[in-house]
């Protein structure tokens, strides 16, 4: 590549699909990726770091079935993963939850 960054992402590898920022703690035996930050610096490049991310995970971490989201309670966020094939899970008390069939 350029060397240039256009998308982050962060990952736990959880237990089940957290709803709160402290069930991303829950390591023991995991068997979901939660994508708990996606910030894009270009067009697409925050839909392209999630399929590739969930690639890679799926290559190298075979336990992990479920690819879901810890993602704010906002309109930006709910419309980027519907957007993007995401299913709608559930709403919490102060973030949601996305799965992406992946």
């Amino acid at each position: 590549g350029d060397g240039i960054m256009r998308a982050v992402v962060c990952v736990a590898y959880t237990k089940g699909v957290g709803i709160t920022e402290d069930d991303l703690n829950n390591t023991d035996d995991p068997d979901t990726a939660m994508f708990y930050t996606v910030w894009s610096y270009a067009k697409g490049a925050g839909r392209k770091i999630i399929f590739d991310t969930a690639d890679v995970i799926k290559r190298e971490k075979p336990f992990i079935k479920r690819f879901c989201t810890l993602s704010p309670l906002t309109e930006m966020a709910e419309k980027f993963h519907l957007r993007n094939g995401a299913k709608f899970l559930r709403r919490g008390e102060t973030c949601q939850n996305f799965e992406y069939e992946i």
